[in-house]
């Protein structure tokens, strides 16, 4: 299967990736939405660490998304100040494992670029 939801893919590594980051945006856009009917029904609500721990989890496009969509959370800065730390987090933790999966050659990198006299 090289051609998962349109991508073209040849591992099973970039399609588990896929499939993950899929299900997690579309939960987090989901615990948003419900989040919000039970605010308007004045019932229990999710805690915000919760949304936060969903950005982290990779789900913050689909937060993102609802934030904007639903208007839910928009106009509370503490929260979206939380929901923004957890992103770069999980942004800064995504490079990181690329990185560390194909670091740069700093010294190679060097070599091939410095001026020769």
């Amino acid at each position: 299967m090289n051609n998962f939801f349109g991508l073209h893919t040849k591992s099973a590594l970039a399609r588990s990736a896929v499939a993950y980051l899929a299900a997690a945006n579309l939960g987090s856009a989901g615990l948003f939405y419900y989040d919000k009917q039970q605010a308007i029904q004045k019932k229990w609500r999710v805690p915000e660490k919760t949304l936060c721990a969903t950005a982290l989890a990779g789900g913050w496009v689909g937060g993102y998304f609802a934030i904007e969509k639903f208007r839910h959370k928009n106009k509370k800065p503490s929260f979206m100040k939380q929901f923004n730390a957890a992103v770069a987090l999980n942004v800064g933790l995504a490079a990181l494992a690329v990185f560390i999966k194909k670091p740069l050659n700093f010294t190679k990198l060097w070599i091939q670029n410095r001026r020769k006299f």
